[in-house]
């Protein structure tokens, strides 16, 4: 196992190759160019999408197979008092449906 004063060197190293690389006329390594931005944002855009709609499908079932579970609990709980202020029109229909 390396010691700490190797890894520093090593790291030391490496930097001077990097200075020695920048000093050339080269681009320096950690350049993100267009296409990578674009394959970044394309994969996080992909990625979130399939997150958010995983996570959805997950809320749904879960919901679904604890049904029984919240309706023993909403039993005595009026829908009113749950929604709280509502509109004058909305207010007969929620009445009719209790």
């Amino acid at each position: 196992m390396p010691t700490s004063e190797e890894i520093a060197r090593g790291v030391e190293s490496l930097a001077r190759a990097i200075d020695r690389y920048c000093e050339s006329g080269h681009r320096p390594i950690a350049v993100m160019r267009i296409i990578d931005r674009y394959l970044l944002r394309q994969f996080l855009q992909t990625f979130m999408i399939c997150y958010l709609s995983l996570t959805g499908v997950y809320v749904i079932f879960d919901a679904f197979s604890n049904f029984d579970a919240f309706l023993k609990i909403a039993k005595g709980v009026q829908l009113l008092k749950v929604i709280g202020p509502i509109t004058p029109t909305n207010r007969s229909f929620f009445r009719s449906i209790e």
